[in-house]
């Protein structure tokens, strides 16, 4: 008996909730494709799939890629443009993150209440000693 049959198209865009339909090692074998090609990190990628930097790093990370250096607006533009993304490309953030600070933010966390991990993800949000206000809201089931 087989398996189910995975078919991934190197070039061609893919939604997140496809890429996370198939198995690991054809995850990395989209990714690797990419980057052959392209020279962009994990917020490109994630533009493209139009989820967060963030949680697409963490995941990328996870199958073991690693990223270093800084990917150029022209080439996320060529990235996301080639993926389908013409839009993306025309919007990419020009912001000098020397001068933005996160002003407002919404998190929703789900599964088994672990108060050390929620902790940990605002942990990394904020620079230490930064004043912030949290406001907790609780809908438990």
């Amino acid at each position: 008996m087989n398996g189910p049959i995975h078919t991934i198209t190197p070039g061609e865009p893919m939604t997140w909730e496809a890429f996370k339909a198939i198995p690991d090692t054809l995850q990395k074998k989209y990714v690797e494709g990419i980057l052959e090609k392209y020279k962009v990190g994990p917020n490109a990628i994630a533009r493209m799939f139009g989820i967060s930097g963030t949680y697409c790093g963490n995941h990328l990370r996870s199958l073991g890629f690693t990223f270093s250096g800084h990917t150029t607006p022209s080439e996320t533009a060529r990235f996301l443009r080639d993926y389908g993304k013409a839009e993306e490309a025309e919007t990419a953030p020009a912001a000098d993150k020397k001068n933005t600070a996160l002003e407002r933010l919404s998190l929703t966390f789900s599964g088994g209440f672990s108060p050390e991990t929620i902790v940990a993800k605002l942990q990394g949000l904020f620079e230490p000693g930064q004043e912030v206000t949290i406001t907790v809201e609780v809908l438990a089931k």
